[in-house]
């Protein structure tokens, strides 16, 4: 037979134990959140570094690029240069005939040489800056994905602490309903109102 003290004991120890499941679900989710945050300032730390990287190549793509291209002018005008002494030395005439057509080819390929530096530069920087644009779009992804986790355990907690609740309500419920039982068959007066204040009541009061 289950007397009043206790009904109240099994009643104080189901809230306990109720409210400490539901603070060990909060600290979980607390946890989760936490460690879903590092990570995601960790990887955008990373891809903060693969832009700065990829911007800094892309620079460089540039700066080369134009290196390339002055060297190429200055290797041109020296072979122009060798070539009209040539011709020179030779006593041919250089504004006409053939002399003029070696000349205005050598200008020609000079400039589409150079400007085939130019573009090729141009495209590996490009491709570097694409490599920069797509580390912080993924930045933005992460972040995003960090959020949609960290809301997802926000809300899995939540439900797991009302589950919690209710079940631990329906435990109490069942436990007084039991003993509720008892004293109605034993004849005994229903103390209803010292089982949930002394006892009970107190109990939560404490915790």
């Amino acid at each position: 037979m289950m007397s009043g003290g206790t009904t109240a004991v099994s009643l104080a120890i189901t809230a306990i134990s109720t409210v400490a499941s539901m603070v060990a679900q909060q600290q979980q989710a607390k946890q989760q959140n936490r460690a879903a945050q590092a990570q995601a300032e960790y990887q955008q730390a990373q891809l903060d570094n693969e832009k700065a990287l990829q911007e800094q190549q892309a620079q460089d793509a540039i700066a080369r690029g134009s290196e390339e291209k002055n060297q190429q002018q200055r290797n041109a005008a020296r072979i122009m240069g060798e070539q009209r002494s040539m011709l020179a030395a030779s006593g041919v005439e250089m504004d006409s005939g053939s002399a003029l057509g070696m000349l205005t080819e050598s200008a020609i390929e000079a400039q589409h040489d150079s400007a085939i530096i130019g573009q090729n530069a141009a495209r590996e920087a490009w491709g570097h800056q694409v490599g920069a644009n797509n580390a912080e779009n993924q930045k933005s992804l992460v972040a995003a994905t960090a959020e949609n986790t960290i809301a997802a355990n926000k809300s899995a907690a939540a439900w797991g602490m009302g589950t919690t609740l209710l079940g631990g309500l329906g435990t109490g419920m069942d436990q007084y309903s039991k003993w509720k039982k008892t004293q109605t068959a034993t004849g005994q007066v229903i103390p209803t109102t010292n089982v949930l204040s002394s006892g009970a009541s107190s109990k939560l009061r404490g915790f």
